[in-house]
């Protein structure tokens, strides 16, 4: 028995789940559906392991969120007008498919069955993995964060950095090490991590081989994603993001608390979908654990 966590299902996964035993139960009276409806197997899906910025009355990351919202409007303004079904070619959309986030642990988890040629969460492997993140996590109760407007805007990418704190690379380093059991095998090494330099190839290397992902422990590097563009050109996205930085708001701090974990599916440039959210850890005890959106 896992203590003090409560598990609850509900929302999208409850759905999956009922269909699927609708499904089970139809093919168990009616055999001939067997070989037409259900044939499920076992597929990694990306799972990004994150701290939401959202605000609701049970967490608050103040400024951090109304700044990432405001940027994400600034950036999709910028590019309206090119050819694109919405009018703007940022593909990262806060308002209406995407959660503004800052990334503790991205990579590919084994905790999905393909059913019918569709990946569908595994609703028991997803919550034996977040029962790994809540006990991995019981030490911390918030996690402060802040910007100093350090931004990056590298390729489709536009991101603020988020200065890194002992709660943040610990958290995050915790995180890793109680999921990684959990990733699927044999993970695969990007393409840009085989063009670094020597020695930090092979130590990025190394940490795909074990955990995953190239970016964890001590390449562990907080930030807030806020755009994905591959037509607006390069200069025009880093104006704005210069723009964003000497219109920042005067009168108080950029910072605020964040208190759960989340763990979610992922869209475009390694996007949190807003209803691909299949669980989470409230940092705050007495913890809760939560699985589905």
């Amino acid at each position: 028995r896992l203590h003090p966590h409560t598990y609850t299902v509900h929302g999208r996964n409850e759905k999956m789940l009922s269909r699927f035993l609708l499904l089970l139960l139809l093919t168990a009276t009616h055999p001939a559906l067997m070989s037409v409806s259900l044939f499920a197997f076992a597929a990694p899906i990306e799972l990004d392991v994150h701290l939401p910025l959202r605000f609701t009355d049970s967490w608050t990351s103040g400024c951090p969120y109304s700044e990432a919202l405001r940027s994400n409007l600034a950036l999709r303004h910028v590019s309206v007008g090119h050819d694109s079904a919405d009018g703007s070619t940022n593909q990262i959309d806060f308002f209406r498919l995407h959660s503004p986030h800052i990334t503790l642990y991205l990579t590919h988890f084994d905790v999905a069955d393909v059913i019918n040629g569709t990946a569908v969460p595994n609703v028991t492997q997803v919550r034996n993995l977040l029962s790994a993140v809540s006990n991995a996590t019981s030490s911390f109760h918030t996690c402060p964060i802040s910007l100093n407007y350090s931004y990056s805007v590298s390729g489709p990418f536009a991101m603020w950095a988020v200065p890194s704190t002992p709660c943040l690379q610990n958290i995050s380093d915790a995180i890793v090490i109680a999921a990684s059991p959990f990733i699927s095998r044999p993970p695969v090494v990007p393409d840009w991590v085989k063009s670094l330099p020597e020695p930090e190839r092979s130590v990025r290397i190394r940490l795909v081989e074990q955990y995953g992902s190239p970016n964890v422990l001590e390449w562990f590097s907080p930030h807030i994603t806020v755009g994905y563009d591959t037509f607006v050109p390069t200069e025009k996205r880093r104006e704005t993001m210069e723009s964003l930085k000497m219109t920042k708001p005067l009168s108080s701090v950029c910072s605020g608390t964040v208190m759960r974990v989340q763990a979610g599916r992922t869209g475009v440039g390694g996007t949190v979908l807003q209803d691909g959210i299949l669980g989470e850890v409230p940092l705050d005890p007495p913890q809760t654990l939560v699985i589905g959106a």
